[in-house]
């Protein structure tokens, strides 16, 4: 949340209250962005699951499948 707060030029609690107000979290709009993107690397053919949870920075193929059957 850091590195996104820094690239927006806010503090990272700024950025947390801005979210609060919006009635979401960090993870929550996370977790949303890497399943579209998850989404959108799946209709390669080319791309392995184990490439395509690495890419989404998941610690492992197993978190990867788990966070995109929810």
């Amino acid at each position: 949340m850091n590195e996104v707060a820094d690239k927006l030029h806010l503090t990272e609690r700024t950025l947390q209250c801005q979210l609060v107000k919006e009635g979401t979290t960090f993870q929550l709009l996370l977790d949303q962005v890497r399943e579209r993107y998850a989404k959108k690397l799946l209709n390669h053919y080319e791309y392995s699951i184990s490439y395509i949870s690495e890419k989404l920075c998941y610690f492992d193929v197993t978190h990867f499948t788990l966070a995109f059957k929810r």
